[in-house]
């Protein structure tokens, strides 16, 4: 009987102990399954804050190497443009259209004449033998007459309306004029003495006999004062209907030789005009030298030793 009790007493106390054994076990396993859970979970948060921010670092490197480190020229969307002669050497083109037919000018075939006077600039006054003067402004047209001939003719605009269109014309053996068209009724304005302050033929002294617009088939010289021993000479050699060359000399009267001389500060361009209208030019030089002289029929001699193919071309008013 006491074995019986003590072997019921045994089992009762195995039995205690395999339960409180598996419950242990199974709270230490629940407390490791949490444990595991909120690592993982905590695991998971990382990865997935790091791997946000990693995208989120990425992208702003991205937006930052295309706003910042990217290289871009500026110049991609602005159209390029050929360099003026100006921003070359910061001296700008002379422009000689109307270099050609500036002095005073006056009126030809009618009884109350008038007397243009017309500045290098463009400009021009008009005035009436009875008093009133007219004022505006000079365009520049070049008709095109078969591909290697052409005419030019300059458009005198008062405010917005033009009044007459004339083309520079050579006479023998006496003054360039200005000529409104081709036959006898039109507009003519025969050039004086070329510095604005004579009449024609009113001449006081030799180098007097120098001013105005000379020429020799399609190659014009026209020569102004800027007083004292100071001229302007200026030269345009018409090419083609397309294509004229210009020459610009400063130059200085010598009174011994009776020669207006220019030493080395002569230039020389060459300009082409495109089919839609917009000119090129090209410099050839800018420190030519020059002299010109008239002879004892009165013609100009361009004296050029650098430009063979041109010295000594004589020119008529």
């Amino acid at each position: 009987m006491k074995k019986i009790i003590a072997c019921l007493a045994m089992l009762t106390i195995l039995t205690s102990m395999t339960s409180c054994g598996t419950s242990g076990n199974s709270s230490d396993s629940s407390a490791a399954t949490s444990a595991s859970a909120t690592s993982s979970a905590s695991t998971t948060a990382e990865t997935t804050g790091a791997s946000n921010a990693s995208k989120a670092d990425t992208t702003t490197s991205v937006a930052g190497n295309t706003s910042n480190n990217t290289p871009v020229n500026a110049n991609d969307n602005e159209k390029t443009e050929p360099a003026t002669e100006s921003e070359n050497n910061g001296t700008p083109l002379v422009r000689t259209e109307f270099n050609l037919i500036a002095g005073k000018w006056y009126e030809e075939g009618v009884l109350d004449s008038r007397t243009l006077t017309i500045d290098a600039d463009g400009s021009y006054e008009l005035a009436y033998r009875g008093g009133g003067k007219e004022y505006g402004n000079i365009k520049v047209e070049v008709q095109d007459i078969d591909g290697t001939h052409s005419n030019t003719w300059y458009k005198f605009c008062s405010g917005d309306t033009e009044w007459a269109s004339f083309r520079l014309a050579a006479r023998e053996n006496d003054s360039p004029v200005l000529c409104s068209g081709f036959d006898e009724n039109s507009l003519v304005f025969a050039l004086g003495g070329g510095n604005g302050t004579e009449e024609v033929g009113n001449q006081d002294s030799s180098r007097d006999m120098f001013l105005g617009t000379w020429s020799c088939g399609k190659t014009y010289v026209s020569i102004v004062s800027n007083g004292g021993n100071s001229y302007n000479v200026e030269v345009k050699m018409i090419k083609d209907a397309s294509e004229s060359r210009y020459w610009t000399y400063p130059c200085t009267y010598d009174e011994t030789s009776g020669t207006l001389v220019c030493n080395g500060t002569g230039s020389s361009v060459n300009s082409i005009c495109s089919v839609d209208g917009k000119e090129s030019t090209e410099q050839i030089f800018s420190n030519g030298s020059a002299s010109f002289c008239l002879d004892g029929n009165g013609y100009l001699i361009w004296n050029v030793d650098s430009e063979p193919e041109n010295n000594g071309m004589t020119f008529t008013k």
